[in-house]
């Protein structure tokens, strides 16, 4: 069988030539290259753009409300970060007047068993 002269012999030698062969037109004119280059990728935007889905009305609620949450917890933070710690505290104090409050109670107690121990003495 006879090969036409334009089928090499290596798969590849086609898709060489045709990148060096667009390599040289980029380097005789780089300008011209730059600005198909933009323009490609502009139109490639456009058109993925034109084919995405419109988002649904639910999904521009939840993100939203997502945006909402996460802004009402920014600004929570600092006063829930005050009131933890007017909590603790408070719950400190409470802590030391119970333990005054049984250290006094013991001492009542103590005194009131020595007076009954001293009646029946």
């Amino acid at each position: 069988m006879i090969e036409p002269d334009y089928i090499t012999d290596e798969p590849h030698a086609a898709a060489n030539e045709a990148y060096h062969e667009m390599e040289d037109c980029v380097r005789r004119n780089p300008g011209a290259s730059l600005l198909a280059t933009i323009v490609t990728g502009i139109a490639l935007g456009l058109l993925v753009r034109a084919l995405w889905p419109e988002p649904k009305p639910q999904h521009r609620v939840l993100r939203l409300l997502d945006e909402i949450e996460d802004r009402l917890r920014d600004l929570s933070g600092p006063p829930l970060r005050r009131a933890s710690g007017v909590a603790s505290d408070s719950l400190s104090a409470i802590g030391r007047g119970l333990r005054q409050g049984e250290a006094g109670l013991e001492k009542r107690v103590r005194n009131v068993s020595k007076r009954i121990g001293n009646l029946f003495s």
